[in-house]
């Protein structure tokens, strides 16, 4: 067998771009929020309210558009964002700027 072979039996996850010209938009944006976004971490803080369940992926979109002020969840982590992150005293790495760069999600 070739490595470059895919196995018949494994599976594959379609990415976006197959995604939305299949008309799949609504496993689109599952897929992006679960990877981008914790559902029971922001239930457990009250960032979801009790009218949206796990499995109700546009009620998530459109409550994380409302609190970013985002047209679309796709936005989340499009840029590159500068944050300054806290240490307890004497716990903070000599390397560590004042400002920590994360760069977006598409970006190296």
């Amino acid at each position: 067998m070739n490595t470059q072979e895919t196995p018949k039996n494994a599976e594959t996850k379609p990415d976006g771009y197959t995604l939305l010209c299949a008309g799949e938009k609504l496993e689109l944006l599952k897929n992006f929020l679960l990877e981008h976004f914790d559902y029971d971490e922001l239930k457990k803080v009250g960032f979801y309210d009790k009218t949206i369940k796990r499995k109700d992926y546009e009620k998530q979109a459109d409550r994380i558009c409302k609190f970013f002020g985002y047209e679309t969840v796709y936005q989340y982590g499009f840029e590159t964002t500068y944050a300054h992150i806290s240490y307890a005293d004497g716990h903070r790495p000599e390397s560590e700027p004042f400002l920590t760069e994360f760069k977006a999600w598409h970006e190296d």
